[in-house]
C-alpha cells in the first residue's frame, strides 16, 4: 500500500512568497498544486500549477476540486498598495471576491482542506501598536484601498 504525501494549493503562487512557500514545502515532501496570475519567474515545474483567476468561482471550484488538497494557501491579491489604491473596484474584486471563490470552492468539497489566508498589518489600528504589541483581538481600523480588502 502506498500513501501519496500530503498535498497543498496555493494561489498566488507565483508571488514572491508563493514561490518560495511551494518550494519549501516541495522539500519536505509536499505535493504542489496551484495558479498563478502572471507567469512564474521561479522555477515551479515541479508543482501542478496552472494559470488562473481567482475571480472567477466556477474555475476555482474546478482547480481546487480537481488538486483534492488537504491544505489551501491563499496569497493571491493586489497587494500593491499603490495598485490597489489606483483601481479600487478591481482590488476588491480581487481580493474579496477572489477569497470569498477560494472558500467557497473549499467549502463544497466532501473532504474540506485547512484554509491559511494571509492578511497584512495594515488592517490594525497603528496608534493601538504604538501602544501594545498587535494581536487578533487588536483593533481594526484600515490604512489603505489594500487593507479595506
Amino acid at each position: 500500500m502506498s500513501f501519496l504525501s500530503p498535498s497543498v494549493f496555493i494561489t498566488g503562487v507565483e508571488g514572491f512568497v508563493g514561490a518560495h512557500l511551494a518550494v519549501h514545502l516541495y522539500e519536505r515532501g509536499y505535493q504542489i498544486a496551484g495558479v498563478y496570475w502572471l507567469d512564474p519567474k521561479a522555477d515551479l515545474s515541479f508543482a501542478r500549477v496552472a494559470r488562473g483567476d481567482v475571480r472567477d468561482a466556477a474555475e476555482m471550484q474546478t482547480r481546487i476540486a480537481a488538486a483534492n488538497p488537504r491544505f489551501v494557501i491563499h496569497l493571491a491579491a493586489i497587494s500593491s498598495v499603490p495598485a490597489a489604491e489606483a483601481n479600487p473596484p478591481e482590488a476588491f474584486r480581487t481580493n474579496v471576491l477572489g477569497t470569498i471563490n477560494v472558500l467557497e470552492a473549499v467549502r463544497v468539497l466532501s473532504a474540506r482542506p485547512k484554509v491559511l489566508l494571509a492578511s497584512s498589518s495594515d488592517v490594525y489600528d497603528r496608534a493601538a501598536a504604538a501602544i501594545a504589541p498587535l494581536s487578533e483581538t487588536s483593533p481594526l481600523k484600515p490604512m489603505n484601498v489594500y487593507a479595506l480588502t
